[in-house]
């Protein structure tokens, strides 16, 4: 249809719709605006976009799409809601509230009401968004969000057990919905009933594979109670279950390499960027493991550019990027780098400054200024004291750090004391 007619915007607008209800939105969003494009009075194609954009996180195009599409049908209620939202993404709140309420009172549904009651709460009118929460579960009941956020409020307000009747009563009405079955497990959480919370995530998960905030609650109980591998094998799962989530991905990422195992950090981290090429903090931390496991150092190179670029004064990418060059055997270009992350750190964080003077320290001496790396040298030894300081202060046992064993033999190799 397209082969023939390139320049018929019904049939862009349908077949961004078929792409929307796939969820390939990227795809959708560049099919919705030439659309848009071809006929600007396409007002429904120019609804659609607005909630992509939306989806997209691309949350300005949202707002500019959703007020020129409310400019011809004022009345829709959705979009409005949809541009509030993205202006609270933004950071522009009161707008959205002023967007929200133009939603005539007798026409505002379950969601205009909770858009409006959340946005009551976050400038302190607690009454009359704890009224209008209240306002959105009795026109839409068993709403999860909803309900989610009343219970944050009752937890605030000394009201629990109101929420915890209101959740038992939506979940015995919907018994095979996993967000219900969730808040059940959140509820007992809440009551210090671990066992009943984890089996109430466990049920939200059997009625929904793909529920994954009830399979990071129930990864992070493991952690509390030091089961690494239960962890572990808990984040493996969600991250089979919805194998598009770069972010699920990253953390599956963070935990393997907490736990030294790093080629398949490296796994989890290279799928993270190839679903999404903008998550910074995954690129920083490949770039990191390939140098620190004698891998491609070109490609780590690149990541660690590629970090810096998007984070710019963030001291773990000044350090890794630092670090890259001097394995790349660069130490003039690496130094400034280092020197920049040494001093983007408190000085209070023992390990990351004990780490960064190390790195700098062997800067130093690869680039024939001992002098200059005995002094990162002693700084690096004395973080590693206080950070087994710090430990012994808390209770616990702590060995010698091994990049401030390398400190040492640093000052030994250059002739200073420690």
């Amino acid at each position: 249809m397209l082969q023939a007619k390139p320049d018929w915007a019904q049939a862009r607008f349908v077949l961004g719709s078929t792409l929307v209800a796939s969820g390939e939105y990227a795809r959708a969003r560049v099919e919705l605006a030439r659309a848009v494009e071809l006929d600007p009075q396409l007002l429904d194609a120019r609804k659609l976009l607005a909630k992509v954009h939306a989806q997209l996180g691309e949350h300005e195009f949202a707002i500019e799409q959703g007020r020129a599409y409310l400019a011809q049908r004022p009345d829709d209620g959705e979009v409005r809601i949809v541009v509030g939202q993205s202006l609270i993404r933004v950071g522009r709140g009161e707008e959205a509230y002023t967007e929200v309420e133009k939603i005539p009172e007798e026409k505002r549904d379950a969601s205009a009401h909770f858009a409006l009651g959340r946005l009551d709460l976050a400038f302190g009118r607690v009454d009359q968004g704890r009224a209008r929460l209240l306002k959105a579960d009795e026109m839409a009941p068993g709403n999860a969000q909803v309900l989610r956020t009343l219970l944050a409020l009752d937890q605030q307000q000394g009201k629990l057990a109101e929420s915890v009747a209101r959740i038992e009563k939506a979940a015995a009405a919907n018994p095979k919905d996993s967000s219900l079955a969730e808040l059940q497990g959140e509820v007992a959480l809440l009551a210090g009933d671990t066992a009943a919370g984890r089996k109430a995530l466990e049920h939200a998960i059997e009625l929904d594979g793909r529920n994954v905030t009830a399979q990071l609650t129930l990864a992070d109980i493991a952690l509390r109670e030091g089961k690494k591998t239960e962890m572990i094998q808990i984040l493996e799962r969600a991250a089979a279950s919805v194998p598009e989530s770069a972010d699920l991905q990253y953390r599956l990422a963070i935990a393997y390499e907490q736990n030294d195992r790093r080629a398949d950090a490296i796994t989890a981290y290279e799928k993270a960027i190839g679903i999404n090429n903008d998550l910074a903090m995954a690129k920083n931390n490949l770039a990191y493991l390939i140098a620190e496991s004698g891998g491609d150092l070109d490609r780590a190179l690149e990541l660690a550019q590629q970090a810096k670029e998007q984070l710019p004064d963030d001291g773990n990418a000044s350090d890794t990027l630092g670090w890259v060059m001097l394995k790349r055997g660069v130490p003039s270009a690496a130094i400034g780098y280092l020197e920049e992350a040494r001093g983007r750190f408190p000085q209070d964080a023992f390990e990351v400054q004990g780490i960064v003077r190390n790195h700098l320290a062997e800067a130093y001496e690869r680039n024939s200024e001992p002098e200059k790396a005995i002094a990162e040298s002693r700084k690096s030894v004395e973080f590693g004291e206080s950070l087994v300081a710090a430990a012994k202060k808390q209770g616990r046992s702590l060995d010698q750090p091994a990049w401030a064993a390398e400190a040492r033999k640093r000052l030994e190799r250059l002739g200073a004391q420690g």
